[in-house]
C-alpha cells in the first residue's frame, strides 16, 4: 500500500511541476542491465536488454532537473519505474549526476503476494544538446532492488528467501525538449 501511495504522491508531483517548469524534455532510451564490456562472452550471457521512455522537467536557469521513466527489461521481465532528482551543469553539453527511488514491478515472480519492489539508483552521465530541441544522453549507474521469492527443500518444506538485488546499468538516449519560455 506505501510503496503504491509512493508512486501515486509521485506522479502527481511531476503533473504539478509540468506548469511551473521551463524545460521539458521527452524521450526515448535503450541500454543494458549488467554489462561487462571487458568480456564479450559474458556481455553476450549475462547482460539484459531494456528500453523505455523518459520524462524530465527542468527549469533553464536550474541546476536541478526531476526525471521519471519507464523501462521495460526484457530478461527478467521487469517494469522499471526510476524516480530521480538530477544534477545537470553546462550549457550545450551537461553533465549529469542522479540519485532517486527505483519502484520495480516483477512479471514473471515467483512470489505471488509481492510483485512491486522499491529500490535505488545512482547514476552519472553526459547530455548533448544538439539544437534547441534535440539532445542526446548516455549514463551509467548502480541500482539495488529488494528481491523475494519463495524456494523448496527437499523435504517439502516452502522458504522466504530474501535478497538484495545489486546491479549496474548504461544506457543511449534521445530527448526531444519544449520550452515553454522565450528565449
Amino acid at each position: 500500500m506505501i510503496k503504491r501511495l509512493i508512486l501515486i504522491l509521485s506522479f502527481i508531483f511531476f503533473l504539478i511541476s509540468h506548469v511551473y517548469s521551463e524545460e521539458l524534455l521527452i524521450g526515448l532510451k535503450t541500454g543494458f542491465n549488467n554489462p561487462n564490456f571487458f568480456e564479450v562472452d559474458f556481455l553476450k550471457h549475462n547482460s539484459d536488454l531494456f528500453m523505455g521512455l523518459n520524462y524530465e522537467i527542468a527549469p533553464k536557469k536550474s541546476l536541478f532537473s526531476y526525471s521519471m521513466e519507464v523501462q521495460y527489461s526484457f530478461n527478467p521481465k521487469l517494469i522499471l519505474i526510476p524516480i530521480s532528482i538530477n544534477f545537470r551543469p553546462g550549457n550545450r553539453i551537461k553533465y549529469i549526476a542522479s540519485g532517486g527511488i527505483l519502484p520495480t514491478i516483477r512479471l514473471n515472480r515467483v512470489d505471488p503476494e509481492n510483485t512491486m519492489d522499491i529500490g535505488g539508483l545512482f547514476k552519472i552521465g553526459i547530455d548533448y544538446r544538439i539544437n534547441k530541441t534535440i539532445s542526446l544522453y548516455s549514463n551509467f549507474g548502480f541500482y539495488f532492488i529488494p528481491n523475494r521469492y519463495y524456494y523448496y527443500s527437499h523435504f517439502g518444506g516452502k522458504y522466504l528467501e530474501k535478497t538484495i538485488e545489486y546491479g549496474q546499468f548504461i544506457n543511449l538516449g534521445i530527448n526531444y525538449i519544449i520550452s515553454n519560455s522565450e528565449d
